[in-house]
């Protein structure tokens, strides 16, 4: 299903994405897609 994307980029717009760690680790691996970058955009 995600064969045609390169990864994932993440928006953290409240600045609180270490705290879902163990969620977004979760994601990249079910889907095979590495964390290309995180981006602060609050």
């Amino acid at each position: 299903m995600s064969s045609m994307l390169d990864g994932i980029v993440l928006l953290d717009a409240l600045y609180d994405l270490d705290a879902y760690r163990s969620e977004i680790d979760e994601v990249s691996d079910n889907t095979g897609l590495p964390i290309l970058e995180r981006e602060n955009i609050g």
